[in-house]
C-alpha cells in the first residue's frame, strides 16, 4: 500500500499539473509524502546510534578483534619508583622482562599503546603514559586477575608512587616522540595566587604565550577523580630551548618532569 500511495504521489506530481489537483488530493500527497519522510529519518537515526554504539567485547579480548571506537578518549599518566637496588643502569633481566609483558598485556586489553619513559633528575623513577576509552575500562583492568597477577610479580622490583585518569584525548598525544616535558599544577589559594614572586609570575606568562618555532605540540588535562584536589597537568613538546625555560620555570606550586622515552624491548635485546 505503501508502495501504490508513493507511486501515486509520483504520478499526481509530476503528469498533473498544480491547476488540475484537485482540493482532495493534497491531504494524500502530504500524508505520502511525510511517512516516507519519517521512516528515512527513523532510518538515519538508526544507522548513526550504530556508529557512535561500541558493541560489546570481552574484556580480554585482542585489540585486532575488538571495535574500533572514533570518539574522545582519556589518558592515564602514572608514576613508579624501583625498589632500591635495582635499578635501569644495570637491570634485572626478569623486570625488563615483567615490564614488556606489563605493556604488551594491557595494550592488548585496552587497544591503545602504552610507553614508559624515565626522568634524568630522579633515575630510580619510570613513568608510563597509556590510553583507555573510558576510567570504568581502566578500572576494570586494574581490578582484573591478569593485571593484579602481573603487579605481585613486580612488587619486589617496583612500587606504584601515584596514577592518574586524565581528559586528555589520548589520540592526540605524540607518544612516538621521545621527549615530553611534564608541567603538573597544584591547586593554589587565594592568597597563594596574589602573592608570589614577579619573575616567577612573568616565566611562566611567557610560557602561556608558546611558540610557535620552539614549541611542536602542547596537551593538558584535569584528574578525572571526583575527589582529587584540581591538579592539572600540561604536556608539551619543544625545542631543548623551550624545553629549559619551562624546568626554569618550576615553583612550589608547580613540578616539572623531563619525560624520556624508554625502550623496554630494546633493553631485553642487550641483556
Amino acid at each position: 500500500m505503501h508502495a501504490n500511495g508513493s507511486r501515486w504521489c509520483r504520478t499526481a506530481l509530476y503528469k498533473k499539473t498544480l491547476w488540475t489537483l484537485e482540493a482532495g488530493d493534497w491531504p494524500r500527497i502530504y500524508n505520502v509524502v511525510m511517512a516516507k519522510l519519517t521512516t528515512k529519518a527513523a532510518r538515519v537515526k538508526e544507522q548513526g546510534n550504530k556508529r557512535l554504539t561500541r558493541p560489546p567485547y570481552k574484556a580480554d579480548q585482542l585489540c585486532s578483534e575488538a571495535p574500533k571506537l572514533t570518539t574522545m578518549t582519556i589518558t592515564e599518566f602514572a608514576s613508579l619508583e624501583l625498589i632500591a637496588p635495582h635499578n635501569l643502569a644495570n637491570p634485572d633481566p626478569l623486570l625488563v622482562k615483567l615490564l614488556g609483558r606489563g605493556a604488551d598485556q594491557q595494550s592488548a586489553w585496552s587497544c591503545f599503546d602504552l610507553s614508559f619513559y624515565t626522568n634524568d633528575s630522579s633515575p630510580s623513577e619510570i613513568y608510563l603514559i597509556a590510553g583507555w576509552r573510558d576510567v570504568p575500562a581502566h578500572e576494570r583492568w586494574i581490578a582484573s586477575n591478569r593485571n593484579q597477577e602481573l603487579m605481585v610479580k613486580l612488587g619486589r622490583f617496583l612500587k606504584v608512587r601515584w596514577m592518574v585518569d586524565l581528559n586528555l584525548d589520548f589520540n592526540t598525544v605524540p607518544t612516538e616522540k621521545q621527549i615530553i616535558v611534564c608541567e603538573k599544577y597544584e591547586p593554589q589559594s587565594e592568597a597563594d595566587k596574589l602573592g608570589g614572586d614577579k619573575e616567577e609570575k612573568e616565566r611562566e606568562a611567557e610560557l602561556q604565550k608558546g611558540s610557535r618555532t620552539d614549541v611542536e605540540w602542547v596537551g593538558a588535562g584535569k584528574d578525572l577523580d571526583p575527589k582529587a584536589e584540581g591538579d592539572f597537568y600540561k604536556f608539551t613538546c619543544c625545542a631543548n630551548r623551550w624545553k629549559d625555560k619551562i624546568v626554569a620555570s618550576a615553583t612550589k606550586h608547580k613540578e616539572v618532569i623531563v619525560l624520556k622515552k624508554l625502550d623496554v624491548k630494546a633493553i631485553g635485546k642487550k641483556l
